[in-house]
């Protein structure tokens, strides 16, 4: 099952580093995001929590449709919709039945059918 993502945004209170603050959050909480990957650059999130993060400060200067998003486990800022979506699933829904990666021997595919409604 999905989970939706959060959304943390951060309000730089006395002298702590927001930016620090974020890359100490993301070390910590990296058991419940980061994704197992597989062959040809591909990850799994299944059960994973997808985290996203900015600062006040950022939102202010760019606004919400801003390049301020870092989602934890990608390596650059992204605007909110980049931040939140999963670029890749267009892309897995359009071949289908083909493998999309392979760990520690096991080969996976993708499922042919899916239920209406659900895409």
């Amino acid at each position: 099952m999905a989970h939706p993502t959060l959304l943390l945004v951060f309000n730089r209170i006395g002298p702590g580093d927001p930016g620090t603050v974020i890359a100490h959050l993301a070390k910590l909480t990296e058991g419940h995001w980061r994704g197992a990957a597989y062959e040809g650059d591909f990850h799994m999130y299944d059960g994973k929590l997808p985290i996203v993060a900015t600062g006040i400060k950022h939102l202010k200067e760019h606004g919400p449709a801003g390049a301020v998003f870092p989602r934890f486990s990608r390596p650059q800022n992204q605007m909110l919709l980049e931040a939140i979506g999963n670029p890749r699933r267009a892309v897995a829904r359009s071949v289908p039945n083909e493998g999309v990666g392979r760990q520690s021997g096991r080969s996976f595919s993708r499922v042919s059918h899916v239920p209406s409604g659900v895409r």
